[in-house]
């Protein structure tokens, strides 16, 4: 099983890969292997000695050339995910102007990705059925959650993922999403940092970006995309005053969940964006 989810994440066909183990068993360091043959550039053939291409199944659909390995490997993972996934995809805006005080009062001021990953794991932990995988063993939702955050690097993205962030304090998040981001940035992020992910939260706030509609990554069941804080003037209670609101995408399996699933998970996002205290201590494991 961990051969195959590591394959998944890294788009490579498992049935493809040739097993070192008894029976012709596939292990991690055959996927490992298989990897890093699919990263070794066309260019490294001799010219006497044109590649060789297998034809794709009639199934699947045409890659198209020229791109690098990692743009092949999520063109594949993409195509798939729009082809088999029903998709619906629910926005709104939030309310983080109590959030943005927070943080910014900090005596350790933590990114804001690292905030949103701290939130989103607390509420995945209130909404189970949202946090898992679905795939043609069945459905798996419920247990830790494991979440994928996206990383832009020069040629695509990586997505290390946050081990229990349903259970870990924002300040060890923080700390271990910038590791995360160090070694992907460098290179050096192994494909065990990228595996076994039962949610993603994609974050282009930080490019202006004010809403996208997010794509799932198969198997799992939801992501959540956030676009940048804006200043708008709201009615209150007392008139007219400026407030900084968030836009939120949340892209649902609908085979797994429905919409009203995703409406309370969102409502409850809001919820915690307000009182954000919480996210200071780690919350025992269940």
């Amino acid at each position: 099983p961990l051969a195959r989810r590591i394959a998944a994440q890294a788009g490579i066909d498992i049935a493809a890969v040739k097993g070192s183990g008894r029976n012709g068993e596939i292990r991690r360091a055959d996927v490992d292997a298989a990897i890093r043959a699919a990263a070794v550039p066309a260019a490294s053939v001799p010219a006497s000695q044109p590649a060789m291409r297998a034809a794709a199944p009639a199934s699947e659909p045409a890659t198209p050339a020229g791109l690098s390995p990692m743009r092949r490997a999520i063109s594949r993972r993409m195509t798939e995910a729009w082809r088999n996934q029903p998709m619906v995809t629910l926005s709104r805006r939030i309310d983080v102007t109590a959030l943005s005080a927070w943080r910014s009062a900090l005596a350790k001021p933590a990114g804001m990705t690292a905030v949103l990953a701290a939130i989103m794991g607390r509420v995945l932990a209130r909404h189970p059925r949202l946090n898992g995988t679905i795939e043609e063993a069945g459905l798996r939702s419920g247990g830790p959650v494991n979440l994928a955050v996206a990383v832009a690097l020069d040629d695509g993205l990586v997505a290390p993922v946050l081990q229990n962030a349903d259970t870990k304090a924002l300040a060890v998040l923080d700390a271990e999403l910038s590791s995360q981001i160090y070694l992907a940035r460098a290179g050096k992020l192994g494909t065990e940092a990228m595996a076994g992910a039962t949610a993603s939260l994609s974050n282009l706030g930080g490019f202006g970006i004010e809403s996208f509609t997010p794509i799932l990554t198969p198997p799992q069941i939801c992501v959540l995309g956030v676009g940048a804080i804006d200043r708008n003037l709201r009615e209150t209670d007392g008139g007219f005053a400026f407030r900084s609101e968030m836009h939120l995408s949340l892209t649902i399996d609908h085979r797994a969940v429905d919409g009203a699933d995703g409406a309370r998970f969102l409502q409850d996002f809001a919820t915690l964006a307000q009182t954000p205290d919480q996210l200071l201590a780690p919350l025992p494991s269940s």
